[in-house]
């Protein structure tokens, strides 16, 4: 920086070095003024360097960075286009290419026999097939596994993601789409009991048929974790709330309420599943703690921060109509209502508030040394993979084409070794 305090125009020579630097400027954490001076330096240059004449595998670099910085993106999808990007180089080195594109192949292929696993527990079950309302998203919920634990050892972590995801998907159009408040009710005061394990299947003789179907597929999805009754509770304790989440959100829509947009955040961070994924993934990647469990009960920011850009990104995918239409409520709508500001302002407010709480997520999670590394990874990919779902709209809602090639790049197209 020169003594006026700016960054010296000469760095803009250095193309690549301005992509380290703007890449480096995402691990910042809140209050590192110079380092949120760096980015928006190397942001507007690396801008204009596009509109020269430079190597085409320098702009695609750049222009990929630009898009989405390389700390924001899921892992799997990252090394498949480097990869791609490092056969274009002129001094690439030939057998480390070779032995990358090798890795890549091996992990798809455990992946690919994974979700061959997942298609055939997914016909067993019928959920689909017993319940018209409910959207098919096996596969949207294996990429996400995926996102979430990459690692080739996690097979077990992500089939388990996998079936949660299928049930998240059934329990949210049952309260969004088909459940009478009634029958939600009665649902939730019976998943929130804690002695649901034992008593449950003679308390849901009082639901309906297809309530009955979606419990006793989340009892026995609950049961294969469950090695013991601590696991147990801690399990239902994250369901239960899930349900009371869901519930709350169903009120406050047949009574038109607009809540603020803290009140709203505040139940549904929950809503969109993340402490449930973050505290299964706990026990299956890591040596149980009693005294970690009471921690993660009371939600801390390996939770909350990862699960709140999870919502925040799902919203901002929603699409204009969608918002007009005001069938669920979104954090830009209850933006708008509290500030009465327009949908653009509230949908920039939002993008704030991502780049902020992964600031907070950098601090939080990156430094904090209270839990493994690999469950401080595993909680971060769940930022990750939402950032890459969301990334050209609500996938899970209406798949489009992007999410499909993402899914056959990772799961059937083995990159060529010639």
């Amino acid at each position: 920086m020169n003594e006026e305090g700016q960054f010296k125009t000469i760095l803009v020579e250095d193309t690549k070095g301005l992509l380290s630097l703007y890449e480096a400027s995402y691990l910042s954490m809140e209050g590192e003024n110079i380092i949120e001076m760096a980015r928006d330096f190397a942001t507007n240059y690396l801008m204009e360097s596009l509109k020269k004449r430079m190597d085409q595998n320098v702009a695609e670099q750049v222009s990929h960075a630009l898009e989405m910085p390389v700390h924001w993106r899921m892992e799997r999808l990252e090394a498949r286009w480097f990869v791609e990007v490092y056969h274009k180089k002129e001094n690439m080195d030939p057998l480390l290419l070779e032995l990358a594109k090798l890795d890549y192949n091996m992990v798809q292929a455990t992946c690919l026999e994974e979700l061959k696993q997942m298609s055939r527990w997914d016909k067993d079950i019928k959920l689909v097939k017993k319940m018209s309302f409910v959207r098919d998203r096996l596969v949207e919920g294996f990429f996400w596994a995926v996102g979430f634990t990459p690692n080739p050892q996690s097979g077990y972590c992500r089939k388990l993601s996998t079936k949660l995801s299928v049930l998240h998907t059934t329990m949210d159009d049952i309260y969004d789409v088909f459940g009478t408040l009634d029958e939600l009710e009665l649902f939730t005061d019976i998943v929130d009991r804690l002695d649901v394990v034992k008593m449950g299947i003679n308390a849901i003789e009082q639901l309906p048929e297809y309530m009955q179907i979606c419990f006793l597929a989340l009892f026995n999805s609950m049961n294969e974790l469950a090695y013991d009754i601590l696991k147990q509770v801690y399990q239902i304790f994250q369901w239960a709330n899930l349900c009371k989440a869901y519930l709350l959100e169903v009120k406050w829509y047949q009574r038109g309420y607009t809540p603020s947009l803290n009140e709203f955040l505040r139940n549904a961070w929950i809503t969109n599943t993340g402490p449930v994924l973050i505290m299964h993934a706990y026990f299956c990647i890591t040596t149980p703690i009693e005294e970690e469990l009471d921690c993660l009960n009371q939600y801390p920011a390996i939770i909350y921060t990862p699960s709140l850009i999870l919502q925040l990104v799902n919203d901002l995918a929603t699409s204009p109509d969608e918002i007009k239409k005001g069938d669920h409520l979104k954090s830009i709508q209850c933006y708008m209502h509290e500030s009465r500001s327009s949908e653009e302002d509230a949908r920039n407010y939002i993008k704030d508030l991502i780049d902020l709480t992964w600031k907070k997520m950098n601090r939080d999670i990156l430094r904090d040394r209270s839990f493994s590394k690999d469950f401080r990874r595993t909680s971060m990919n769940l930022a990750r993979i939402a950032q890459c779902m969301y990334q050209h709209g609500d996938v899970f809602g209406i798949p489009h084409r992007e999410t499909k090639d993402r899914i056959l790049s990772l799961f059937f197209e083995p990159i060529p070794l010639s």
